[in-house]
């Protein structure tokens, strides 16, 4: 029994030590991110836009796409950055689709390849920013 107690409250000081220390608000944010499954579902978007079969669907997931992670509106500034460069890059992608529909090949291409400029700039930032979070601790 007084391991129980013990273990307990071993236990309970660990979640007050977590619920203490700072939050790496980078790291939350990208946790969110990767719930959304960004990566993926743009990856999806661009397997449509380089097979030149987009449809009502692709544009439907382009703005559920966006309004999920307009809906994440980090607090921080710096992430808020990383936010903006993501919409950006979902703004590129939509251009693409448009342009794919038109049957506007370079168009589209161009803003395709604008939108992976986009996302790994973004992906760039909020590496940079968890790991300047780190070394402050």
């Amino acid at each position: 029994m007084g391991g129980k107690i013990l273990f307990a409250a071993i236990l309970v000081l660990a979640f007050v030590a977590i619920a203490l220390s700072p939050v790496n608000q980078a790291a939350l944010y990208e946790d969110q991110l990767y719930e959304l499954d960004l990566f993926s579902r743009c990856n999806d978007i661009g397997r449509d836009i380089k097979s030149g079969n987009v449809s009502s669907y692709t544009r439907r997931h382009l703005v559920v796409l966006k309004e999920e992670l307009s809906a994440l509106a980090p607090e921080d500034p710096s992430l808020q950055n990383v936010s903006r460069i993501y919409l950006e890059c979902i703004a590129l992608l939509s251009q693409a689709v448009d342009a794919t529909a038109r049957g506007n090949t370079e168009a589209a291409s161009s803003a395709f390849s604008q939108a992976e400029l986009r996302f790994t700039q973004a992906e760039r930032q909020l590496n940079y920013y968890k790991r300047a979070f780190d070394q402050e601790d």
